[in-house]
Parts: structure tokens; C-alpha cells; sequence
């Protein structure tokens, strides 16, 4: 089994996003800084981000946060071969400045015999190109990588080069070619100053997140809400918790965000006002501990039906480690509301966030987090915002972090603000 060295030391981490660069890099370095590693971000862009770490578990990592899809080792960084030229390469062109500027990492060499294949993938969004320039720029890496290994002295067994369809290998398709293990894929990300290539230790599961997501067995036939459990795991990590947290999701629903955190290792509570929902989230967490080994116990006791408004009469005040959480966001929008019953539909859920909030900060303790949804309206008028910030600011919290979540075809627009207890 081949697999590039994960040394102690600080290391270059290249993060492949999901969607949206600002969730996966704000969910990394919340991750790390929850657990006390020493972290420092060095590049970020539009589809990846480069971190510095040390003592680093990539593959561990992986299977606890949710917003990013590949994670490498950086082998190599060059200034971007495209700044003085322009992007506007013919295809000669462009392997003419691969050839002259990328040379392929020392540790690639000395591993290349252990493999059976050399997968390529490119991210360079920055560029601004169509998909079909991108796809050009792999093909022709794929071609001058396959050729300095053929022409390297002393590699008795070459392995196989292979570029994806497109320009990127999916996580599944990554997954299928082993190249998280077995074999190994080079990661080529440019941005405006430097190209890097890393080779890819850990891969996304997407199927677990699928069949926690789709194939989990209970959920109302009539339920109108739903969040992907990656986007939950996110919020798990940009509260702060670690493992063996006591944590909370004080609006649970059907508990996507605490199996999710139950899978982090985490002492999860959770409350919601609807008994039918209780009864669903109840039922997916023991389906999620009895489908992953882990004995979770008590769950009639653990997630119940309450108010999250009157945390304190469940809680005690300071008991809980962190709190991650999407509160009732308002009616399902059949169309584009008014600019005015935009401004109506968040001044009713207002009252609960206030009070809610309020009660979360009683039962945290000191220098903790919460992470909670918070929605935008895309009216006729512009978008409506519901100011939680002042709220916070009065009760006591520290403002940390927003992190917009919006797409363009979506009316209801999600925000995550996180917030400390000093």
C-alpha cells in the first residue's frame, strides 16, 4: 500500500472546497483551533485553501468535518507559470511552460515505483477560464508528467498516468481510483501568484454523507425542512466543539446536526418543541450509533421535547460546551415576498432568536461558542436581514464570525454567525 509521509512537523496542507471557499476554510480553522493545533492559513482561493499545520491527522480530520472534499500534502510550490504569460496559452504554449517550470517533488520519485497510477486533477478557478481551457491544462500536465517519469533514470516500474474527464477527479471517482491509498493523485491548484502540487492523503466520504442524508430511515412525510449533513458538520465545528464536548442543538428537528455530532466523538443534547420530530431525531441517532458502533445510550433522555426559550429550567447554567443550531427561519417562500413582508416575516421569528439566544448564553460556559443560522429574505426590495448582532451585543456575547452561505436561485439566504461567551 502506497502513502505519501504525513511528517510531525509543520506541513503544508492543500484543502480542496466543497462550495463555498469561505465555510471550508472558516470550518478548518475552526476545527484545528478547537483542538489546539498550530495552524497558520497561507493561500486561499475560490476553490482551495493552503494551511500550515503541525500535528496534523488528514485522514482523521476528514472524517469529522464536512465542507471539504480532498485534503494534500504540498510537495512543491512555484511561482504561477501563467502571471507574466497571461492565460491566453495555446496548447504548445502550455506545455511549453510546464515542461520549464514544473518539476516533479522529490518524494514523487521516490514513491513512484510503489504505485500503479498517477492520477492529475486541476484547480484554477482563479484564471477565470471555461471548463474546456482547464480540462486543456490537465490533459497537457498529465502528458509532461508521464513523460518525465518515463525518461527518469533508476524508476524500474513506471507507473500509469491518467487525467480525469473533466479536470477534476470527484471524491468518488478519486475513491474508485484508490488514490486516497493505493495509488496517488497529484493536486495542481493555481491562483494569481504560485501553482502547487500536493498529493492527495484523504478523500470525502460522500456516500456516508448520502446514506446519512437520503437513506437515513426516519423523517415525516410531511417534513418541509432539510439540511445536508455535511453543511451540518460544519456548524458541529464552527461551534468549537471537540470531542467529548458536552454539546446542544437546542432546535434539533429530525437531529441532523446531532448525528453528525455524535459521530465527532461529541456528549450530544438535543430539544425541540415538536414531539414528532423528537421522535425522528431520536430514531436516526440510534440508527446512526447502531450503523457506526457507537453505543450511544439514553437517547429518551438526551433529546426531548422542550422549549428553547427556557433552556435553563433543562440545563444548568454553565453545563454546556458548545452549542451549534438552526432555529425556526420562517414559512416556506412560494414566491418573491414584498420588501415589507420580508421585514414582517423576520420581525416574528425575532422574538424567538432573541429569547433563545439568551438562554443559550446562561447555560454555556465561559469562552465558549454557539453557532447559529440566521436568515436573509431575498425581497422585491432588496435583501432583509435580521439583525442579531445587536441582539448578541446585549446579552453579552463576543462577535466572531459570520460565514455567508447564498445562492443566486435561492429566496431564503442562510448566514452562520458564531458568537463567544467571555
Amino acid at each position: 500500500m502506497y502513502e505519501l509521509t504525513n511528517r510531525e512537523n509543520q506541513s503544508d496542507y492543500l484543502f480542496i472546497v466543497r462550495r463555498n471557499p469561505q465555510l471550508s476554510s472558516f470550518e478548518v480553522l475552526s476545527y484545528l483551533k478547537a483542538r489546539g493545533i498550530v495552524h497558520e492559513l497561507k493561500s486561499y482561493g475560490e476553490d482551495y485553501f493552503v494551511v500550515g499545520v503541525s500535528g496534523f491527522a488528514p485522514k482523521k480530520a476528514m472524517d469529522q468535518i464536512g465542507e471539504t472534499l480532498k485534503i494534500g500534502r504540498v510537495l512543491a510550490k512555484l511561482g504561477n507559470p501563467f502571471q507574466k504569460r497571461g492565460a491566453n496559452l495555446d496548447p504548445e504554449e502550455l506545455r511549453e511552460v510546464f515542461e520549464s517550470s514544473v518539476v516533479l517533488p522529490e518524494e514523487v520519485l521516490l514513491h513512484a515505483c510503489k504505485v500503479d497510477l498517477i492520477g492529475i486533477s486541476v484547480y484554477a478557478e482563479a484564471l477565470g477560464r471555461e471548463t474546456a481551457y482547464l480540462a486543456r491544462i490537465g490533459e497537457v500536465a498529465g502528458e509532461v508528467v508521464a513523460a518525465k517519469l518515463r525518461f527518469e533514470e533508476g524508476l524500474k516500474r513506471k507507473p500509469g498516468v491518467t487525467v480525469a474527464k473533466g479536470f477534476q477527479y470527484t471524491p468518488a471517482e478519486a475513491r474508485r481510483k484508490k488514490f486516497h491509498n493505493r495509488n496517488l493523485e497529484l493536486l495542481i491548484a493555481l491562483d494569481a501568484e504560485a501553482l502547487y502540487v500536493a498529493g492527495t492523503l484523504a478523500i470525502c466520504d460522500q456516500e456516508g454523507f448520502n446514506k446519512r442524508g437520503v437513506d437515513r430511515p426516519f423523517r415525516p412525510k410531511d417534513w418541509k425542512f432539510g439540511m445536508a449533513p455535511n453543511y451540518a458538520k460544519a456548524l458541529v465545528n464552527l461551534s468549537g466543539a471537540k470531542e467529548g464536548d458536552v454539546f446542544l442543538d437546542p432546535f434539533c428537528g429530525i437531529g441532523t446536526i446531532l448525528q453528525e455530532a455524535t459521530l465527532n466523538g461529541l456528549d450530544v443534547f438535543g430539544v425541540d418543541i415538536d414531539k414528532r420530530s423528537v421522535e425522528s431525531a431520536r430514531a436516526n441517532c440510534e440508527w446512526v450509533s447502531h450503523e457506526f458502533g457507537l453505543g450511544l445510550r439514553d437517547l429518551d433522555i438526551r433529546i426531548f421535547a422542550g422549549d428553547a426559550c427556557k433552556l435553563t429550567a433543562y440545563f444548568d447554567e454553565g453545563s454546556v460546551d458548545a452549542v451549534a443550531t438552526e432555529p425556526f427561519l420562517g414559512p416556506p417562500l412560494m414566491g418573491t415576498p414584498s420588501y415589507k413582508s420580508a421585514k414582517r416575516i423576520l420581525s416574528e421569528v425575532e422574538p424567538v432568536y432573541r429569547q433563545s439566544l439568551s438562554e443559550m448564553y446562561k447555560i454555556l460556559k465561559p469562552s465558549r461558542q454557539v453557532a447559529v443560522v440566521v436568515p436573509n429574505i431575498k425581497s422585491s426590495g432588496g435583501i432583509v436581514g435580521l439583525d442579531l448582532r445587536k441582539t448578541a451585543d446585549c446579552i453579552g456575547f463576543v462577535f466572531c464570525d459570520c460565514v455567508s452561505d447564498r445562492r443566486e436561485h435561492q429566496l431564503l439566504y442562510r448566514d452562520i454567525h458564531v458568537y463567544r461567551k467571555p
